[in-house]
């Protein structure tokens, strides 16, 4: 099955059923206190249409909410497929995939291997999870030893390296910081 171009990015608001559960609003509810129709809603929610800014907006104050966070929560590809590439000059390791959002890679370390040496990334979070093996990673002068089924959240901007304790599987991902 081919898709045009233009349908590959498309806003999914089926996030507004979550916000609803979350809040314990009914369709209903919702279309009572907002003034935005039932079947308004119901089509948004199962992406058969796309809100106007205006409804956009409504339903974001309705939620506490700005429009902006509310589109960015909707804001994902619906599917998003990708092939591994081990050349990604902006993530280490021997094997991941790369989207906008996030990137994965999968790394293997023998004993004693300094995976990385220090370094930063500018504006992103990193995660680091270890499979099999221990790892010690060094932040700013403060290290971390994790072993099999740990794993570490972080800010990337600041300096930071890896090495092997044992032979090591960990998986790390990088995730862009969200400015507003």
């Amino acid at each position: 099955m081919t898709t045009k171009k233009s349908k590959m990015r498309e806003f999914d608001f089926s996030v507004l059923r979550e916000l609803r559960r979350q809040r314990k609003v009914t369709l209903e509810q919702l279309a009572e206190d907002t003034g935005v129709s039932f079947s308004t809603l119901t089509r948004i929610e199962s992406n058969q249409n796309q809100p106007s800014l205006a409804t956009v907006k409504t339903l974001a104050d309705f939620f506490g909410m700005t429009p902006a966070h509310l589109v960015d929560l909707a804001s994902s590809y619906i599917v998003e497929r990708r092939r591994e590439v081990d050349d990604d000059p902006n993530m280490i390791g021997k094997r991941g995939v790369s989207f906008p959002d996030v990137g994965l890679r999968l790394n293997s370390a023998t004993a004693g291997e300094t995976v990385n040496e220090s370094h930063s990334h500018e504006n992103e979070y990193q995660i680091s999870w270890v499979l099999d093996g221990k790892i010690a990673l060094t932040i700013e002068g403060n290290r971390y030893e994790l072993a099999a089924g740990d794993a570490i959240k972080f800010d990337a901007t600041y300096n930071h390296s890896t090495q092997a304790l044992q032979d090591s599987t960990f998986v790390v991902a990088l995730i862009p910081k969200r400015t507003k």
